[in-house]
Formats: C-alpha cells, structure tokens, sequence
C-alpha cells in the first residue's frame, strides 16, 4: 500500500482508499506477503510492526472496490421490473404455466371487465411488466406482486439464511470464499452483519436483493 497516495494495489488492480490512519504512525509503504505484514517509513530504518487487524480491513475495503470495477453492480429490482418485457405467445405460456390461462380467458370475457385492459389483452403484442394498463390486468387478476415477477422470469429476493451456495455465489462481488463465510455464519439476524465477513462492504450488502 502506498501511504502518501492512498494507493492500494491488489493483482493488477490499484484503487484509492483513506490510509491516513498509517500515514499518521510516519509510514509510507505498508505490504503484506505470506501472512506477514509491515510498514516501512523514509528514510529506511528497517520493517516495522503495523496493525495486522488495520491491514486486514484496508484490504478488504480495497477488494470490495475492486469487485466493483471487475463486476458492475447487478440492476436493482425496480430496474429488472421496468426492463421486464415478454412477447405475446411467451406470455400466454408464462400463464398457462401457472394455471392462470382459462382463468383470464374467462374473466376477458366478462363484459364488465376494464376495457382497456381487455384491448391489452387482445391486441398487444408485447407485455411490459410496469406498464399501467398491465398492472391494472394484474389487480383484475388478484396477481401479487411475486407473481408478475415469476411470470416475467424476475427472480426472487435472497434469503441469506437459507440460499443454497449457488444462489450466494450469483450475489455481485461473492466469491466462493465469501459464499461459504455466509453459510458458516448463519443464522443472520440482520442482512448489515454480513459487513462483518472479510471483502463483503457496506456498499456490496446495499447493492444486493436480499433478506434474513
């Protein structure tokens, strides 16, 4: 880590993080090799002893922001709702699949249903998840809001405490070390003590779709 520049380089990867903390103790390179750390000032006197827990933790913020380089950040559940979108016949499958095909043929057919939602259902060719007159199809068809996202194919939120390794994996920034850590540290009482596992920030946890 180059102290005077806030500089921190992990592979080939360098990203600025706040090292004022070893800058005060007169540091200008602190490095890690092996599992040893140490500190050097100017001019060289020799390695000293710095906080391996300090070091630990630099490292870690610096990995997140790295991750975050690597990989951008998954889109929000709103943005996948807006960006949801299923052409008419992958839609009457979606709905057959559920059961739900006779159901709406039969409540289209009722004269007192929403014409505009009748028009929508017979003349659209593409079905727009956010769409107003799709989200009134939705009410008319007592449809919660999970349903429209598994119709739409928009997956579910994560619950840390019972996803398998896999689905913890697919979480942005995750690897399979990470993903074991989570497993290990169950049962979580709040998705904000993830931040206490090594790599994993506060700004990873946000970016995430999940729950405990």
């Amino acid at each position: 880590m180059s102290v005077p520049d806030n500089q921190v380089s992990i592979g080939e990867y360098s990203v600025t993080v706040d090292l004022s903390y070893f800058a005060n103790q007169g540091f200008v390179l602190v490095a890690e090799e092996k599992g040893e750390v140490w500190g050097e000032k100017d001019p060289f006197d020799g390695r000293h002893e710095v906080d391996a827990q300090k070091v630990e933790q630099v490292f870690a913020q610096a990995q997140a922001l790295i991750d975050q380089i690597i990989l951008p950040p998954p889109p929000t559940l709103e943005e996948n709702r807006e960006a949801a979108s299923l052409p008419r016949a992958d839609f009457k499958l979606g709905l057959l699949d559920m059961g739900e095909l006779d159901a709406v043929k039969a409540v289209m057919a009722d004269p007192d249903t929403d014409p505009r939602v009748v028009i929508l259902w017979e003349d659209a060719e593409r079905f727009n998840r956010m769409h107003p007159d799709l989200l009134s199809f939705a009410q008319v068809m007592g449809y919660t809001e999970e349903q429209l996202d598994a119709l739409f194919g928009i997956l579910p939120t994560t619950n840390v405490n019972t996803a398998d390794f896999d689905t913890l994996r697919a979480l942005h920034g995750v690897d399979e070390v990470r993903a074991q850590a989570i497993i290990d540290g169950r049962p979580w009482a709040d998705v904000n003590d993830l931040t206490t596992i090594q790599g994993i920030s506060q700004e990873m946890v946000d970016s995430w779709d999940i729950t405990v």
